[in-house]
C-alpha cells in the first residue's frame, strides 16, 4: 500500500511538472504599436505580436508598457485582452477573424490612413502624406500577427517596421540582433520612427526587400519604376 501511495504521489508530481514546463511564457506589454502614420493602433508583446485593435485608445490605457496580459475568449466569441494586474480588457475583435483583417474591410487602412477607392484592387493605406525615412539599426523584435504570420520589426533604437502582408516572407531569415538598413514611407516620432518598408539589406549586403522596383506596393498606393 505504501509503495502504491508513493508511486501515485511520484506521478502527480511528475504530470504537475509537465504541465508547468508546458505552460505558456509569461507575456507583457512592450509598447504602444504605432502605425506609419504616427497614430497609436495597439500594442507589442514581448513575444512579439502585434495586437491592432479598432479601440486602440481604450488597449493603451488598459494594457501599458510592462504590464502583465493574456488573450482570452469571451462568452460572445470576441477576442479579448485581459491585464492580469488589473483585471480589465478590451476587446480584439471577432474570434475567427485575424488582426489585420476587420480593420482592411473598414473605411480606414491598416496603415492608419485612408483606404484610396479608385482602384480595383483593396487598398490598405495611402502613404501620399508619409516622409521617406531611412535608418540603420539592429532587430530588437520579429513582430508578428495574432496567428503568427510575421508582420514586421521593432529596432532597437525604436524604430517600428511595417510590411504589407503581401512580403511578409522577406522576414524568413531575419533574427533579433540583426543589422538592418531600411528605407521606407511614414512618420517620426518621440519614440522613434514608425514605417512602411520599401527596401530592406541585410548586414551582409543581401537585400531581403525592394518594393522600389517592379510592381511596387500597390496596396499602400506605391508604384514601382
Amino acid at each position: 500500500m505504501y509503495i502504491t501511495r508513493t508511486l501515485l504521489l511520484v506521478g502527480a508530481i511528475t504530470a504537475f511538472a509537465g504541465t508547468a514546463a508546458a505552460a505558456e511564457p509569461d507575456v507583457h506589454v512592450r509598447t504602444a504599436r504605432l502605425d506609419p502614420h504616427g497614430q497609436i493602433s495597439g500594442v507589442i508583446l514581448t513575444d512579439g505580436t502585434e495586437l491592432v485593435a479598432p479601440m486602440s485608445e481604450r488597449l493603451s490605457r488598459v494594457a501599458r508598457p510592462g504590464d502583465p496580459v493574456r488573450r482570452a475568449v469571451s462568452a460572445d466569441q470576441r477576442r479579448v485582452l485581459v491585464n492580469e494586474r488589473t483585471n480589465e480588457q478590451v476587446a480584439l475583435g471577432p474570434r475567427e477573424n485575424e488582426d489585420l483583417k476587420p480593420l482592411v474591410a473598414r473605411p480606414i487602412g491598416i496603415g492608419g490612413g485612408p483606404v484610396a477607392t479608385d482602384r480595383d484592387s483593396l487598398r490598405i493605406d495611402d502613404v501620399s502624406s508619409l516622409d521617406r525615412l531611412a535608418v540603420t539599426a539592429r532587430v530588437s523584435l520579429v513582430l508578428k500577427s495574432n496567428v503568427g504570420a510575421p508582420s514586421g520589426l521593432l529596432l532597437e533604437d525604436g524604430t517600428q517596421v511595417h510590411l504589407v502582408p503581401r512580403v511578409s516572407g522577406a522576414l524568413g531569415r531575419v533574427q533579433p540582433g540583426d543589422l538592418l538598413r531600411v528605407v521606407g514611407l511614414g512618420t517620426q516620432t518621440e519614440s522613434g520612427a514608425s514605417m512602411w518598408a520599401l527596401f530592406i539589406i541585410a548586414e551582409d549586403q543581401q537585400v531581403l526587400l525592394d518594393l522600389e522596383r517592379g510592381d511596387g506596393a500597390p496596396e499602400i498606393g506605391l508604384t514601382g519604376r
